[in-house]
This record gives structure tokens, C-alpha cells and sequence, in this order.
């Protein structure tokens, strides 16, 4: 269980469609769910101020990540096939609702 210390963080940055580009969870938190417990707030979030549009750039090495956008129903839109920056994966889309 989280303690009171900071255990993970994530970037927003939104307008109709938001993009996340960095979540982490510290490794000795991980597989708790507070990842997904994170995306969901956001979602929420974004359904408050009429965001129709949730884009993840997850890594093609970060399995937990895509299967956890795959839990939640993303669907791959785009793939990177070059280093972006510094990775190499997929852009994933999910629609919200409003």
C-alpha cells in the first residue's frame, strides 16, 4: 500500500485530446494498480473539461504499460518504426466519454 511518500507521477497536458506521455510508478510499487488507479483519475478528469481523446506514447518494450492500456481499451493508431526521441513504440488512442 502506498505510503505517504511521493510512489509514482504522471504528465497531462490536454486541450480536446490529451496526450500522456510520462507515467511512472516506483518498481517497488509497481503491479498494485495504482497505475491504472492513476489513468482512471485522469480519464475522469479529462471527462469533466470535455476531452474527447486520450493518446499514450508507450515504448514497445513497456509490456506492463500496453497491457495496461489494453485493459482499458486503447487501441493502437499509430506505430513509431524509428527512435522518437528516445523510443521506439506505439501511439494508442482512446476515445472518452462525455
Amino acid at each position: 500500500m502506498p505510503d505517504k511518500n511521493l510512489n509514482g507521477f504522471e504528465v497531462i497536458l490536454f486541450k480536446e485530446e490529451m496526450c500522456l506521455h510520462n507515467l511512472y510508478i516506483l518498481p517497488e510499487y509497481r503491479r498494485e494498480g495504482i497505475a491504472t488507479t492513476l489513468v482512471l483519475y485522469v480519464i475522469n478528469y479529462l471527462n469533466q473539461f470535455g476531452c474527447k481523446y486520450l493518446i499514450a506514447l508507450v515504448d514497445k518494450e513497456n509490456v506492463a504499460s500496453l497491457k495496461l492500456f489494453k485493459k482499458l481499451q486503447a487501441k493502437e493508431t499509430e506505430r513509431i518504426p524509428y527512435k522518437f526521441i528516445f523510443l521506439k513504440g506505439y501511439f494508442l488512442h482512446k476515445g472518452l466519454n462525455i
